[in-house]
This record gives C-alpha cells, structure tokens and sequence, in this order.
C-alpha cells in the first residue's frame, strides 16, 4: 500500500495511535493498532513521528519541572529557616519575660514556683534532645545528597 492511497482503517486507527502514546489502549485496541501499523508504512510514519515528539517534549518539561522544584525547594527552606530562627528567638524572649515575671512579680507559693520551673527545665531539656537528634540525623541521612 503506497502513502498516497486512501485506507479507511486510517481514520479507525487515528484515535488509537494518540491512545497508545498515552498508554490508555486496551488490549485489544493496542493489537489491533500493532496489527494495522505492521502493514500501513503512513501510519507507522505519524506514529514514530509522534511518539519522538511526545519523547522530546516530555524530557523538556520533566527537566524544567526538576529545576524549578529544586528552585522553589531552596527558596522555600530558606524562609522556614528565617521563620523557624523568628519564632525561637520570640518564643525565648517570652520565656524569659514569663519566667521572671513569674519568679519576681507573682505572690505564688515557693513550691508552685520551683515545680513550675522544673516542668518548664523538663520541657526545655526534651525539646533541645529531639533538636539534637534531628540534626544529627539530617547530618547522617545519605538521601539528602540525593537530586531528583
């Protein structure tokens, strides 16, 4: 059969061929596809064409995707770092005020004030070990080197 001459599988088979590529076929649908495109070189042809096509765009768009992720990743970490360092920093500096207004300001009892100051030491102490615990182990992990 020559490029030139009309065949009306073609027109059946056009909407397979787009099928294919995006791999919704059944199995039927994919052997009838295989089947026509063995003995039809014009549908092979639009058939190879697009599938290259289809390979070279979604290699571009998967390469931009993974540059802007990593883009967005490193501008996204550095504002949770600055969030994380403003709210530690507040958070301490009310602490503090808290601390000593409680310690010098309040008329509490003695003993109200020295286990609500070990609560908060406990507190503070568990907080700092799991702190420690994180960083070592984002030191340690062997997937943060890791690019997408």
């Amino acid at each position: 059969m020559s490029d030139d001459t009309y065949d009306p599988n073609c027109e059946a088979i056009a909407p397979l061929i787009s099928g294919a590529l995006d791999n919704e076929l059944t199995q039927q649908q994919h052997q009838q596809l295989h089947l026509h495109l063995a003995g039809c070189a014009k549908c092979s042809k639009v058939y190879q064409e697009l599938s290259a096509l289809r390979g070279t765009l979604k290699a571009d768009f998967t390469h931009r995707q993974q540059q802007q992720l990593v883009t967005e990743s490193n501008g996204a970490q550095r504002v949770n770092l600055i969030a994380w360092w403003v709210l530690l920093i507040c958070g301490l500096i009310l602490a503090g005020a808290g601390v000593v207004t409680f310690w010098f300001g309040s008329d509490s009892a003695m003993w109200l004030k020295v286990v609500m100051s070990l609560v908060g030491f406990s507190l503070l102490v568990l907080f700092l070990n799991v702190l420690k615990q994180r960083l070592q182990q984002a030191k340690s992990d062997p997937y943060t080197k890791v690019k997408l």
